[in-house]
Formats: C-alpha cells, sequence, structure tokens
C-alpha cells in the first residue's frame, strides 16, 4: 500500500509513506529502493512500515536519507 499526503494547503511538504508484508527481515537494498521512490513521488519525508523488522545495514542506511 502506498500513500501521498500533502501536509499544508500549499502541498509543499508531501510525505510518501509506503506499507509491506515481509516474510523475512527488511534488508538496506529495500531502504534505498524505499529513498528512490521518495524521489520519485516528490517527496521530502517518508514513512516505510513493515510487518517484519529491519537489519542493523537497513537501520544505518536510513541516516543518509534523514
Amino acid at each position: 500500500m502506498e500513500l501521498l499526503i500533502k501536509e499544508e494547503t500549499l502541498g509543499l511538504d508531501v510525505i510518501y509513506i509506503q506499507t509491506k508484508k515481509w516474510e523475512t527481515v527488511v534488508g538496506s537494498k529495500e531502504v534505498r529502493n524505499f529513498g528512490g521512490s521518495l524521489a520519485g513521488q516528490k517527496a521530502n519525508k517518508g514513512i516505510l512500515i513493515t510487518t517484519s523488522s529491519f537489519t542493523q545495514d537497513a537501520r544505518v542506511c536510513t541516516d543518509y536519507f534523514a
């Protein structure tokens, strides 16, 4: 599931939300792909939600998007 939220009246602040059900842990590749999706959606904020957990590499990878 994917959602785009325009946080203010002018729509300058866009939040991209992606939810997925993973059977295994989420790795850095998936986090990088999500970061690319942020650019593709022209969003400046993002939330990646999973039913699983994130690897340590995936958690470190988020520092590049912060």
